[in-house]
């Protein structure tokens, strides 16, 4: 089971955001999860990754008109809040009370607003700069009630449970 990462626009995209770059523009409020949390360590991953990507003179991947350069320390200069949940990170964009422009969550994230019509706009970040999140499920040694926990994991092993996963915004 995995998540990767999306990013989250408020409402009229007031900063005109299409690109990782436009996260990086002066004046762009950013919240992004703080890194002692998944969704935020693996912001940081993912910020890393264009840094050393795109923004790396040299590199197979370099963006030649330079939008990329010092990007990991560009887009931290943004950063407005780090909230200690994925959850706050939605709120603080999703509001609309010109707190934060953009922020980055994984892409159950974006789904649950497609699902709920969340007055927000959702951005994937490319495959190749992006940070995916591994789960993992498994019976533990000790349970009281091994045949139940076996039932769960393999419903959420099964095509019904991946199914549903996927509907969901997991495996994507």
């Amino acid at each position: 089971l995995f998540r990767s990462l999306e990013v989250i626009i408020a409402q009229g995209n007031p900063n005109g955001i299409t690109s990782m770059a436009d996260l990086a523009k002066p004046g762009v409020k950013l919240v992004l999860a703080d890194p002692s949390i998944p969704s935020g360590s693996y912001t940081n991953t993912t910020c890393w990754k264009i840094d050393q990507t795109w923004g790396k003179v040299g590199n197979a991947a370099y963006v030649s008109n330079g939008s990329y350069v010092n990007y990991n320390a560009t887009v931290h200069q943004n950063v407005v809040n780090y909230p200690l949940t994925v959850e706050q990170v939605v709120g603080a964009v999703s509001l609309n009370v010109g707190t934060a422009d953009a922020g980055i969550v994984f892409v159950s994230d974006a789904v649950w607003g497609n699902m709920t019509s969340a007055q927000v706009q959702f951005m994937p970040i490319p495959a190749d700069v992006n940070t995916r999140g591994t789960y993992g499920i498994a019976v533990i040694g000790n349970t009281g009630h091994a045949d139940l926990a076996q039932k769960f994991m393999d419903y959420w092993s099964s095509t019904a449970g991946q199914a549903l996963l996927t509907q969901f915004g997991f495996n994507s």
